[in-house]
């Protein structure tokens, strides 16, 4: 029994060493590029069906010497990602480069058609507010996105200087902007919730919450969506406040007109960081000046559906119950 054991241990331990040599081989030009020097040949496969002992097995002494498994090499080996700089002038500068994706974008005052003559470059509006102030009134039911309907662009039939601002949009956010730009932020939302959620009834004496939502140069429209979609959908008295930390953005509609449109919100305040941070440390910054007696993070492009804080506001109070 003991020896049936034995080999049967050898026997997987020489498959797994067979699994490195093939691995190896099939990163050859990646192992001739680490260890600068040919790599090991096709002959020295091993017939899976031969039983060797463990101490006849080939092995590679380079991956020995490294102590490195082969599966490894391809991850070692791939390039850095390729990160893209943004040049940040002067605040007292009148223009702005930003570079992001190969794509070049200048900041300067708003054009006729906000596109430049020169087809590389993106003009951003010194204030979004401005453009999209249509946006801010509860529209037609017809309008479009209400009630979640969608919003079909034949961008076929777009005009030049119309189709080559839907482009750069989409690449300037990675969604759809010129849609967007196009939805109420009030816009209404079909109430699809189960009839039993709908019936349930909660308690009058729920916690308030803060609200942090940390954002990176956003798009207008989809932020203000965000945050309209939480003080239209939720109770007044459990909102406490929203707290927008913008982490070091570089587009001019998240700096002072940012700061201007939400001043006319009462709950809402907006913190700058001196330098990017990232979503945790964005995150603690925004917990560090909060008040409310529970804490909610929400993305900066979300929108917010009726009855979805106080199910949220009621399970903490369950938890807290419970112990």
């Amino acid at each position: 029994m003991i020896l049936m054991f034995h080999e049967d241990h050898i026997h997987r331990q020489y498959l797994r060493d067979n699994l490195k040599i093939q691995e190896a081989l099939e990163s050859r030009d990646h192992f001739k590029l680490v260890h600068n020097k040919q790599p090991l040949q096709a002959d020295a496969f091993v017939s899976p069906n031969v039983r060797r002992p463990l101490l006849k097995t080939p092995k590679i002494k380079s991956v020995q010497k490294n102590k490195v498994p082969s599966r490894f090499l391809h991850q070692q080996l791939q390039p850095p990602k390729q990160k893209f700089e943004s040049r940040r002038l002067s605040n007292k500068s009148s223009e702005k480069e930003h570079v992001d994706a190969g794509l070049k974008f200048t900041e300067t005052k708003l054009k006729k058609n906000n596109v430049n003559e020169n087809p590389n470059v993106y003009v951003i509006p010194d204030s979004e507010w401005k453009r999209l102030q249509h946006l801010d009134v509860i529209a037609l039911m017809d309008a479009p996105g209400e009630m979640g309907s969608a919003v079909r662009v034949n961008v076929t039939k777009l005009a030049p200087d119309e189709r080559s601002q839907y482009d750069r949009l989409y690449k300037l956010n990675g969604f759809n902007q010129y849609v967007s730009d196009m939805i109420s932020y009030h816009r209404r939302l079909a109430d699809i919730r189960n009839p039993q959620c709908k019936a349930k009834i909660y308690p009058k004496d729920l916690p308030n919450t803060s609200v942090i939502i940390c954002l990176h140069n956003e798009a207008w429209s989809v932020l203000l969506r965000t945050v309209h979609s939480i003080l239209d959908r939720s109770p007044p008295n459990l909102i406490h406040e929203i707290i927008l930390v913008d982490d070091f953005s570089d587009l001019a509609h998240l700096k002072k007109p940012l700061d201007d449109y939400m001043a006319t919100l009462k709950k809402v305040k907006v913190l700058h960081t001196k330098k990017r941070e990232g979503l945790v440390r964005a995150r603690l910054l925004g917990y560090s000046i909060t008040t409310g007696d529970t804490l909610t993070f929400l993305d900066s492009h979300v929108e917010c559906f009726p009855g979805w804080l106080e199910p949220l506001l009621d399970q903490y109070i369950q938890t807290l119950l419970l112990q």
